[in-house]
This record gives C-alpha cells, structure tokens and sequence, in this order.
C-alpha cells in the first residue's frame, strides 16, 4: 500500500513535469505567431501547432483557455491563474509531503504555482483544486489508496488490540505483537522471542497448568466475534461481548477485499466508457478539422471542369475578335 501511494506520487511529479515542459514549448510558439502576425503572414500551422499543445494541457491538467488575441494566440489559465500569459509562463510543482500553506493542511500530491526550490523542499503557492485532467484521475487513485490503507491499519490495529488483551489481560509488557514507530508496523514481542515461555495460552496467566490451550483458543476465536465500539473484554471469559453494530474481523477483512474489488471493477467500467467517448469525438473533430481525401479529389475534379471551361470561352472570344478584327472586310 506504502509503495502504490508512493508511486502516485512519482505519477503526478511526471505529469507536472510534461506540463511544464508543453507549457514553454506553447509560449515559443506564441512568439513565432506573433512574429510572423505582425509581418502580415498567415501562421496557419504555427497556429495548429498551438491548438495541439493546448489540447496536450488539457489533457493533463483541464486548462482553460482564453480568447485568442489579434495574433491568434490563446492564453492558457488554471482556475483563476494564467499559466501562459502574453509576458510569462508559470511553472507548476508538487507538495511531496503533507504540509501547510497560508494556515491551509495541504496534502501530498498537491499541484501549485512554483516559487522556490532547493535541495530541501520545493515551495509553491496558490495551490489547484484539479478539475480534470491525468493529475485529477491519478489523485483520485491516490485518495483511494490511502483510503485503503487507513481501512487497513485500523483492521490490523483491532486485530492487535484483541489479540494482545487476550493474551495478557491487558498487560502491556506481555503484548503478544508490538507496534514499531521505526518501521511503522507491527512486531513480534521482542521478550516473548527472548523467552517463547513467555507466552500465555492458558487461562492462568503464569502458565501453571500445562497442557491448557484455553486463552490460545479464545485468541482463535477472536474471528467469529463482533467486535465494535461498544465491546468490552471480560476477562474472566477471556473474550470480548458481541456489538450487534460492529463486525467480525473476518467479515471486516473480508469487506475490505471485496470492496476494492468494486472499485476497481467500477474503475474499468468508467474506463471503458470514456475510451468509447473519447474515440467519437476525437472522430468528430477529425472530420471538421482533418483533411478528407474524398472530398478533396470531388473539389480537384469541379475545379478542373471549371478551369477548361473557363479555357473555352476565354478561346471562343479569341476566335470571335480574331474573325472580326482580321477576316472581316470593311
């Protein structure tokens, strides 16, 4: 879990990277439109060159983009804040680290305008709400993740709890697992690895009635026990009373498998969906925007039967001036 949230991270920091890279190849483009606007020529693939650059941002980040100038150039904006202006371009970064900008808790994964970086931190501002966009779709994914994650610290912290109480009848220096701030997870007992004897599975907890697997078999039972808010451990049973809201712990772990699978399962769905989605528009826009071969042939065609027809008649006067002019006596 720790590795997949990890690599969204990696995910979004590409993308900001490619965003950043798209956003000083469009400002280029925009100076070579201007230069060229201004000698009175017609930049048209200068200005299909920026069409496609926006689209790649869009792509990326759901920008919005302004009205063209009288240069043709598009300014290029995310949320309230231009990007690419006519005098600058803006660099985006993102928070690594949980962290607090302007009083705000801003999570990792963050996107925003970059002011400073250096070998510590890298600090932005004015930071995105992403709309849409690659980021947006690999943020959700990250919130999912930790979602995940924190379902299953809390599952595998009950599962401790109960196990540890059970055993010791809440004596913490005999928990049978130990949680590891170092490593941030849970371990052994490092006295009961010292001294296996340590170990209670009986109802006395010295261990003086040999062959008795009482507590190891209520620790086994844990499974089948509703356990919830409300669940109190009795130590004289060596068990925990049933919360009829709660669940066991098999059924909890067993909810957040299946959960995900859902998830995912949704996931694709939406995935497929929007593949079909995606596909007819960018048809629709190559049949405004692209070159018809068909077409193009039908309107060679009319302009040749145009042109020879426009040969006659230019031939026919000739002959007519000619035989009036030349062969005609006075």
């Amino acid at each position: 879990m720790d590795d997949l949230a990890g690599e969204t991270l990696r995910l979004i920091e590409k993308e900001v990277l490619d965003f950043n890279d798209l956003s000083k190849q469009l400002k280029s483009v925009q100076s070579q439109i201007f230069n060229a606007t201004v000698k009175g020529e017609m930049p048209n693939d200068l200005l299909d060159k920026q069409d496609l650059l926006i689209g790649q941002m869009k792509g990326i980040a759901g920008v919005q983009v302004d009205s063209s100038d009288k240069y043709g150039r598009q300014f290029v904006k995310l949320g309230e804040e231009y990007i690419v202006s006519e005098n600058e371009v803006k660099e985006l970064a993102m928070v690594k680290e949980d962290t607090t900008i302007d009083g705000k808790a801003v999570k990792a994964g963050t996107i925003g305008i970059k002011t400073h970086e250096d070998d510590a931190k890298i600090e932005i501002t004015v930071s995105f709400e992403m709309k849409s966009g690659s980021i947006k779709g690999i943020q959700d994914g990250r919130d999912v993740v930790l979602a995940k994650k924190e379902e299953l610290n809390d599952f595998v912290n009950q599962l401790a709890t109960a196990i540890n109480t059970i055993h010791s009848d809440g004596d913490l220096e005999e928990n049978v697992t130990v949680f590891d701030q170092k490593n941030g997870k849970y371990v052994v007992n490092d006295i009961l690895l010292k001294d296996p004897s340590k170990l209670v599975t009986g109802k006395d907890l010295d261990n003086k009635v040999a062959g008795d697997g009482s507590r190891a078999k209520a620790i086994a039972d844990l499974q089948q026990i509703s356990l919830g808010g409300t669940s109190e451990y009795d130590s004289e049973k060596m068990n925990f009373t049933t919360d009829a809201s709660g669940s066991t712990l098999f059924n909890k772990y067993n909810d957040i498998v299946t959960d995900m699978g859902i998830t995912k399962q949704q996931a694709d769905n939406m995935v497929a969906n929007q593949t079909d989605l995606t596909a007819l528009l960018e048809q629709r826009q190559a049949s405004v925007a692209g070159v018809d071969l068909n077409e193009e042939v039908i309107n060679m065609i009319q302009y040749q039967s145009a042109f020879q027809a426009n040969s006659r008649v230019i031939s026919t006067i000739a002959e007519m001036l000619d035989t009036l002019i030349n062969r005609t006596g006075v």
